[in-house]
């Protein structure tokens, strides 16, 4: 099951959204802990939910391939194991889980 950003939104769930710069243009990213991190693109309904409650969320920067936005202390709230197995499933770094 998976929750779109009005339920994480409703349910108080921490979480973040990852706006990158892709080729093909711009792809909005919600991010979440459901017994392990997932990470999934939104939808244009939810895009434009985000872009409601944007003033709600924390904005953590602006890099050359996007920006983060975080609700509910989402970075704090995961462990570093859980971090560290989500970098390694999505091939963003190389390594052993832990």
């Amino acid at each position: 099951m998976s929750y779109s950003i009005a339920e994480l939104h409703e349910k108080k769930i921490p979480f973040a959204v990852i706006i990158s710069n892709e080729i093909t243009g711009i792809i909005y990213s919600k991010i979440y802990k459901q017994n392990y991190i997932r990470a999934i693109e939104m939808s244009g309904a939810e895009i434009n939910y985000f872009l409601d409650i944007r003033n709600k969320m924390k904005f953590i920067g602006r890099y050359e391939i996007g920006s983060i936005w975080e609700y509910n202390n989402f970075k704090s709230e995961m462990s570093m194991s859980i971090k560290h197995n989500f970098l390694i499933r999505n091939q963003i770094i190389k390594g052993d889980y832990i």
